[in-house]
């Protein structure tokens, strides 16, 4: 067994990195722009409203869907349940 002095062990790990590893420029991809412009506050927050917004809308339309499907699956097909609001 051979004692590796640590700075030899790693002049080793980098011989063997820049023979076996390649790097290169990538553009990047629409995921890492988005990802770049979320990340920043200016322009973070106008995504963050954006998404808490179709949350929002989306769960109020799945809400109301189910409250009108539940209070007309009781019966009530004529709207007597209603009141009047005048």
């Amino acid at each position: 067994m051979v004692c590796v002095v640590d700075a030899t062990r790693w002049d080793l790990v980098d011989t063997i990195t820049t023979e076996t590893v390649t790097y290169r420029e990538t553009d990047p991809t629409c995921r890492e722009l988005i990802g770049k412009l979320t990340v920043a506050p200016r322009t973070g927050l106008p995504f963050a409203i954006a998404a808490l917004y179709g949350m929002w809308v989306f769960f109020s339309a799945v809400a109301g869907f189910l409250t009108d499907r539940s209070v007309t699956s009781k019966g009530n097909r004529d709207g007597s349940h209603l009141q009047d609001c005048a």
